[in-house]
């Protein structure tokens, strides 16, 4: 005499269950390490167009205001501030006013040839060529921002 099974005894052991999530658990971990490359470039991307509006924001407030404004760049504290440089000596004195400051995402660096930048009230900025690299740690993608004499910003 053979037993039949019931319907409501049919389904999945416990073996099958294990495997189809191992299976799921599998594919959602490569799907996430394939998105890590896409996501880490928007965040440089995005880093560095912010960077060329907080330039050019900078650039603005030193023709409106009339006085200088400074853009300092901090590798090691990985950030950089803009602030409203009354002695024009590109250091952040006592008194002086910060605009903001601005921390760099953990996966992102930045470089740059010249250890601040500022602009003029006329909204140039008081160096021949600034070059500003900004880096993705996890990958060997950069971005380049340019300043020249002009005052003219442009990324790369």
């Amino acid at each position: 005499m053979t037993r039949r099974r019931s319907k409501a005894q049919d389904g999945m052991t416990l073996v099958e269950l294990m495997v189809v999530v191992a299976l799921v658990a599998t594919l959602l971990a490569l799907s996430a390490w394939g998105l890590g490359g896409p996501i880490g470039e928007e965040r440089l991307r995005s880093t560095a167009r912010l960077l060329v509006s907080h330039l050019e924001e900078a650039k603005m407030l030193a023709r409106e205001k009339g006085i200088d404004h400074t853009v300092v760049f901090n590798p090691n504290n990985r950030e950089y501030r803009v602030f409203r440089d009354s002695n024009e000596d590109g250091n952040l004195d006592g008194g002086e006013t910060v605009v903001r400051t601005v921390q760099l995402p953990e996966d992102v660096t930045i470089s740059s040839n010249k250890p601040f930048l500022r602009f003029n009230s006329r909204g140039r900025a008081e160096v021949t060529l600034a070059t500003i690299t900004v880096k993705s740690t996890k990958s060997d993608s950069e971005m380049t921002v340019s300043v020249n004499l002009l005052g003219r910003v442009e990324l790369k």
